[in-house]
């Protein structure tokens, strides 16, 4: 397992980007916890879209999720 903050991937499950980012990262070794945005009581201010990761107080939307992973 990659050693660093969790991160969190902000999700919902009528999200077919999600969906995709969910099945890869099934076959990484990250440190991750997933975060229905649909049971949240209240939501970020700052999310916009998902799929988004937090990481480190940065957002990282689609595509952009793993290009930030890989680059760990």
């Amino acid at each position: 397992v990659k050693q660093m903050n969790t991160m969190k991937l902000y999700t919902a499950e009528w999200c077919g980007p999600c969906k995709g980012v969910k099945q890869w990262l099934a076959t990484q070794s990250y440190d991750i916890e997933y975060v229905d945005i649909d049971k949240l009581e209240e939501r970020p201010v700052w999310l916009r879209s998902v799929p988004t990761l937090d990481a480190d107080g940065k957002q990282y939307l689609g595509v952009g999720i793993r290009e930030y992973l890989e680059g760990l």
